[in-house]
């Protein structure tokens, strides 16, 4: 089952005690356009290497979001193919967010 969070959600996921990884798995000039506050950028075609060097442990939470929220669907199947457990994605991408 794929899990979505809203931003409102995020939020407040992002205020409590064990504040979930956020990635944002646009490109670069995507991202230099706007993003949420504290995200992180790993593109999509480099998520699979990088998420495991910098993110081994497969229970933090982690949630994903692109601008429409495709290709973070796809993102958060491979990290579930991967083993990451506690994924979810924002539901709308980018353009559902307030930009902050």
């Amino acid at each position: 089952m794929l899990a979505q969070v809203t931003i409102e959600e995020l939020d407040k996921a992002l205020a409590g005690p064990k504040p979930p990884k956020v990635i944002d798995i646009r490109e670069p000039e995507e991202f230099a356009r706007g993003h949420l506050k504290g995200a992180e950028l790993i593109p999509l075609p480099k998520l699979a290497k990088e998420i495991v060097a910098k993110y081994p442990n497969k229970h933090y939470p982690v949630v994903l979001y692109d601008d429409l929220g495709v290709r973070s669907h796809h993102a958060a199947r491979l990290l579930r193919a991967l083993g990451y457990r506690n994924v979810k994605e924002v539901i709308g991408g980018y353009f559902s967010a307030r930009p902050q």
